[in-house]
């Protein structure tokens, strides 16, 4: 099997490894491809994540993309099939279902993270670099955590069954011992992949005193624990979340 343009992605991470990336200098916009392509995928605030997928109770019937509500068998703009991008691309759809899926989990609110992407869209675009300041995507209400990466069949119920489910079955933990659940899930079906945007309330604030969060997820499909270290987001003198 042909490897998937996420896994060329994150192999090539063990290329960028060495390169200790300073997020300030050069400052946004004139950061080099490798350093938009490492903060998108890993850096403080963004973590690949391999989950197992359980896709249905034993005597259940397998689904297909045919079941998602909204799927192209042809393939439009995907996330995870080959030719895909960490801000989503181009793909086919997969013949099977995969056990495993390799995740990016990225607090899209951060600004650094918002303007990775804006600068990413911008090369592939190959629009004025310039363009990049005014392609930034505005501060989210919450603390947006990006779930980037689920196959299209993750929705084949629905994306509002996807959203309850991660709604239900996800909860961050700060060090002290505070738990915050989602105020609101919002799931997208993107061609043949699909992922998940999970806000918390602002007003249950965060900074770098809490030391460390931890993500827990059991959506059913898939589970997942991780942690994230809150010093080293801080970006231009500022907490970033």
């Amino acid at each position: 099997m042909a490897p998937t343009r996420r896994a060329i992605v994150l192999s090539s991470l063990a290329a960028l490894h060495s390169k200790a990336a300073d997020w300030n200098a050069p400052p946004f916009p004139n950061w080099s491809p490798d350093t938009v392509l490492k903060l998108l995928v890993d850096s403080p605030w963004a973590k690949p994540k391999e989950v197992r997928l359980t896709w249905y109770p034993k005597g259940e019937q397998p689904v297909t993309y045919k079941d998602v509500p909204g799927a192209n068998a042809t393939g439009i703009a995907s996330s995870t099939a080959r030719g895909g991008s960490p801000v989503g691309g181009i793909g086919a759809p997969k013949p099977k279902l995969p056990s495993h899926a390799a995740l990016i989990l990225r607090w899209a609110s951060a600004l650094p993270v918002r303007q990775a992407k804006a600068l990413y869209r911008q090369r592939e675009d190959k629009r004025d670099p310039l363009d990049a300041l005014d392609m930034v995507e505005a501060r989210h209400p919450g603390y947006a955590l990006e779930i980037f990466g689920l196959p299209l069949e993750a929705a084949h119920k629905g994306t509002g069954v996807l959203e309850s489910a991660l709604r239900a079955g996800t909860v961050l933990r700060t060090k002290g011992g505070r738990a915050l659940r989602p105020m609101r899930v919002e799931a997208r079906v993107r061609g043949t992949g699909s992922d998940a945007t999970v806000l918390f309330d602002r007003a249950e604030m965060l900074s770098p005193a809490d030391r460390e969060i931890e993500i827990a997820v059991n959506a059913g499909l898939f589970e997942f624990r991780e942690r994230f270290r809150l010093a080293p987001m801080v970006y231009a003198g500022h907490f970033e979340i």
